[in-house]
């Protein structure tokens, strides 16, 4: 059965689940953008879509030049005020 699921939101569990795991602890901020290209075999917008989704949900704060950094605040059951 073939997966029908966007690739973005493919990414961006599998980002989720990484950060949930502590995956990233160590640097507290995720790979590249080109990184994560080659890591998925996506498209650069296919990582930007996954990273919005993140940054919205609360998981991770872009900050320009320098990466994408994980949220020191994020909290379980919070309520996201934002719908897609």
């Amino acid at each position: 059965m073939k997966n029908t699921q966007p690739k973005y939101k493919t990414v961006e569990e599998k980002l989720e689940k990484d950060i949930r795991e502590g995956r990233f602890k160590a640097t507290n901020k995720l790979p590249t953008e080109d990184d994560l290209i080659k890591q998925f075999r996506v498209s650069r917008n296919t990582i930007r879509k996954a990273i919005d989704v993140l940054t919205h949900r609360g998981f991770v704060i872009p900050v320009k030049g320098s990466g994408l950094f994980l949220r020191d605040v994020y909290s379980e059951g919070a309520i996201i005020l934002e719908f897609f």
